[in-house]
């Protein structure tokens, strides 16, 4: 019964995952090989309506994958796979918006750092924090910076998000995520965030070995323009 159960939530057979859900004999939340359960399995792949039977059988919304990953909750590997229809039916069955994954991250975390703006723009007209952080101090806008997606660094921006947020590891900003990983949008992400208020000065802090005391060493700063990139319309870096 697992197998032709596990085979309807990754195939997309609605018909075969009622006959199994009928029997009343399976476990929703066991794991496959890979860790994942049947209701993270179907929101990957954007089956709309299995979530719906699954989550109306009592699957748990909230499970996490069994190995730790970027997707490890339903609603967040919807939002990285830009499932707005599973987000919406996830939402609706009681799925938390701000249900942290195994590190933190909240589904806005995951869909700015895919670059889903749709998603992104509907867990925010729903209510999520644009500014909520990662265990490691990152935000929804250090990784829309980092994609790097101009739409949605813009909406976030638009939206309150905080442009000098500093991450818990070197002190790094969004506009220094933006430097690490340039792509067609660099341009276009790193005017918006110099518009709103950004530090082209700004400085990150690479820790060192720590000292008697515990604190960590700073060993050297990085300036954002020390990523390479050349002179972006009038500004500078």
């Amino acid at each position: 019964d697992e197998f032709v159960f596990f085979d309807a939530v990754k195939s997309g057979d609605l018909e075969a995952l009622n006959e199994v859900i009928s029997l009343g004999t399976i476990d929703f939340n066991y794991a496959d090989e890979d860790g994942n359960t049947p209701l993270i399995t179907a929101s990957r792949a954007g089956y709309n309506e299995v979530v719906s039977a699954l989550a109306n059988a009592g699957a748990d919304l909230e499970l996490a994958a069994e190995f730790p990953a970027d997707v490890d909750t339903p609603l967040t590997a919807a939002s990285a796979a830009g499932h707005l229809g599973v987000v919406k039916i996830l939402l609706e069955k009681g799925a938390l918006i701000e249900g942290p994954g195994r590190d933190g991250r909240t589904p806005l975390i995951t869909a700015s750092a895919h670059g889903q703006y749709e998603v992104v723009k509907y867990l925010v007209d729903k209510g999520a924090d644009v500014n909520a952080v990662k265990m490691d101090g990152t935000t929804s806008l250090s990784w829309a910076a980092y994609a790097p997606s101009a739409d949605v660094v813009a909406f976030l921006v638009d939206q309150g998000a905080s442009v000098d947020v500093m991450d818990r590891v070197d002190g790094s900003q969004p506009i220094h995520f933006a430097c690490q990983k340039p792509g067609n949008d660099t341009k276009k992400v790193l005017i918006r965030l110099v518009d709103a208020g950004a530090d082209v000065l700004a400085r990150t802090g690479v820790v060192g070995p720590r000292d008697q005391r515990g604190v960590p060493k700073v060993s050297h700063f990085t300036f954002p323009f020390e990523a390479g990139l050349a002179p972006v319309g009038t500004y500078y870096f």
